[in-house]
């Protein structure tokens, strides 16, 4: 039983006034490597860079692992740590001796950027920067599975934190976070995003994603969030998005579902500015075989103004003998100036009540 296994190419070098070292490496506790014959408890591959010299510092390492502990616990997940602090490319030629043999290296070079490698993989600016990076999923026993990313950036510029994660329950359901932060002298903007979705015996389902996002900066700011179907609150994944100057939002979209009769399906928007105060919902209830109820509205709070606009549109609801089709909408607006409201732009010093409706009681229609 061997307690620590070590195998791969190591390179230490120092020439002038630059110090090199370079390692790949496999490491396996319990037993030799897999790729060695070996069945070990667990097991890495890393590669690590380590370049010292008058220009500064630079260092890049990656690990991979996978763990498989007789299929009741699986875990695979890869790491990344970049450094540099010279704010130029730095190149390093893998000796020609590592190329061959019987555990070769598959690449002939390897390269720390000058600036900090970011999510979408390009480039940051050159300069001083410090990056993290992981992903991975974890599997107990085909019942919970978790999958997960990580991106930490530390420059000059700015402190920026990227985390997503989903968690997987078996048949019961699942659940999400996703949370960017970035902090530059400006101030700080991120958003942060919970979603689940939860089903039990197929006669009840819920699920949905609530939204926050943050910027105290003085201008507009790109923030990653979560990507939502406003139709059927379902996440597709992660996009951009663009926050304004000292803002706040929130946004929740989701629905409920109850053995098919009882249906409701929306989303609420929360904008709170130095300026006002904005709620935005739009939401479907089906009511099983006897129709739909439309619920469209929002409102919005100034220092001396109030506004609101709520539409009720129902949609051929049917109960036996009696057939229900219509609109009902209601406008305010104290202030003098007109105001957009969800999308429906209310006149200045407005109270209005609107109702358009028909009612069929069998033959008879009212």
């Amino acid at each position: 039983f061997n307690v620590l296994y070590l195998h791969g190419s190591l390179d230490f070098r120092f020439a002038d006034t630059t110090l090199t070292l370079f390692f790949h490496v496999e490491l396996a506790i319990g037993d030799p490597p897999s790729s060695r014959g070996g069945d070990p408890v667990f097991e890495f591959t890393a590669l690590g860079l380590i370049v010292l010299s008058e220009k500064g510092l630079g260092m890049r390492l990656d690990l991979s692992s996978e763990v498989d502990v007789g299929g009741v616990l699986e875990f695979e997940a890869e790491f990344h740590l970049y450094l540099n602090s010279t704010g130029e490319e730095i190149v390093y030629d893998v000796p020609p001796e590592f190329l061959t043999g019987d555990n070769p290296i598959p690449f002939s070079q390897v390269t720390i950027s000058a600036g900090a490698p970011q999510l979408d993989g390009t480039e940051g600016p050159a300069g001083f920067y410090i990056v993290l990076t992981g992903e991975g999923t974890l599997e107990i026993l085909d019942i919970l599975k978790m999958e997960g990313l990580f991106y930490v950036q530390i420059s000059e510029e700015r402190f920026e934190l990227f985390i997503g994660a989903t968690m997987k329950l078996g048949s019961i359901g699942s659940a999400g976070v996703s949370a960017n932060v970035r902090i530059t002298k400006q101030g700080l903007a991120g958003a942060l995003a919970l979603t689940m979705n939860f089903k039990t015996g197929g006669e009840f389902e819920m699920f949905g994603t609530a939204q926050l996002e943050i910027n105290t900066t003085s201008s507009a700011q790109t923030v990653k969030t979560l990507d939502i179907d406003e139709d059927n609150g379902s996440v597709k994944g992660f996009k951009s998005v663009t926050l304004a100057k000292r803002t706040v939002r929130i946004a929740v979209a989701g629905g409920i579902d109850i053995a098919g009769v009882f249906i409701i399906k929306g989303r609420i928007d929360i904008l709170i500015t130095q300026q006002e105060f904005r709620l935005e919902f739009a939401a479907t209830l089906a009511l099983g075989g006897f129709g739909k109820v439309r619920v469209i509205g929002g409102a919005v709070i100034r220092e001396d103004t109030f506004a609101m606009y709520l539409e009720l549109g129902a949609q051929a609801i049917s109960i036996p003998s009696v057939t229900i089709e219509g609109a009902f909408a209601i406008e305010v607006n104290t202030g003098s100036s007109a105001i957009e409201v969800a999308g429906r732009t209310i006149g200045g010093e407005t109270a209005l009540i609107h109702i358009d409706a028909t009612v069929k009681i069998l033959v008879l229609e009212f």
